[in-house]
């Protein structure tokens, strides 16, 4: 068994992410760091750098903090998530990446843009460039490809992982998503993923997955850009209707796909569109 300590932050969700995916049994202990709880004596014995996530392997008696420890601990344990052959390497690079990069350099970026907007240009100026640099750094990766590590199209693995719930927050640092077309299919293609939405609602509910506007994302359906299972968060549209909307749409015929299979379905609030297409 293992035990999660943890937050809803992309940290905190890099973790559950991985154990939903495992699909294994694990006990989730929140750590609320708008409380301090970080700063629990109980907590520094099993993390003593005061920051989520943890783990705690029963079986073992282990105890790691730091996602990227984490992730390639529990990779390793259930070998699975991993890329095989020289592509191990080019994984822990990605996985490295976001760790040393995409992680630290966001994070920047929510502090001065999101938290303290207009207290320091140059903070927003400086972050917010580099996080759009990491992000063309990610675009040019991911063209041509499914996932970031991997041979050929590349397997899913902890790299992508890693740094899809960084990527989540794309509002929080005015990211518009279509800047960056190869990133925002591969984030949808994990959105839709259902260990994936599963475990962005550990330790418990903040939001949905944010998703890109819903203009856009209709148009990237219409336009054959997505090719593979596409995610439509469409809140609470009505499921009728929205086959109504697609079944009478004028720009149905547009639409230079074909369809290999086409589901639906309703879960909570929240519409989900599965699209299989080729362009």
């Amino acid at each position: 068994m293992i035990d999660l300590y943890t937050w809803t932050t992309p940290n905190g969700r890099k973790v559950s992410i991985l154990l939903e995916e495992l699909g294994i049994p694990y006990t989730v202990h929140s750590i609320d760091i708008s409380k301090d709880e970080q700063f629990e004596p109980s907590f520094l014995k099993i993390a003593p750098n005061n920051l989520i996530p943890a783990i705690v392997d029963h079986k073992t008696g282990s105890h790691l903090m730091k996602t990227g420890a984490i992730m390639m601990y529990l990779a390793n344990k259930y070998d699975k998530f991993q890329c095989a052959g020289e592509e191990y390497w080019r994984m822990v690079e990605w996985l490295m990446w976001q760790m040393g990069g995409l992680g630290p350099m966001l994070g920047q970026v929510h502090h001065f843009v999101k938290y303290n907007k207009g207290k320091s240009a140059y903070g927003e100026e400086r972050f917010s460039a580099e996080g759009k640099r990491l992000y063309r750094i990610l675009n040019e990766r991911l063209a041509g490809r499914d996932f970031i590590a991997g041979a050929e199209a590349g397997t899913y693995s902890i790299a992508d992982m890693a740094c899809w719930p960084w990527v989540s927050r794309f509002e929080w640092q005015e990211i518009d998503l279509k800047d960056f077309p190869h990133v925002r299919d591969w984030y949808l293609r994990i959105a839709a993923r259902e260990a994936v939405q599963k475990g962005y609602s550990v330790p418990k509910f903040t939001t949905e997955e944010p998703m890109p506007r819903r203009s856009q994302l209709f148009s990237y359906l219409l336009k054959g850009k997505l090719h593979f299972h596409s995610l439509a968060s469409i809140g609470g549209v009505a499921k009728s209707a929205t086959n109504s909307w697609i079944k009478s749409s004028a720009a149905t015929s547009q639409w230079q796909r074909q369809t290999q299979s086409t589901r639906q379905r309703l879960t909570g609030r929240r519409f989900l569109v599965e699209v299989f297409c080729v362009p």
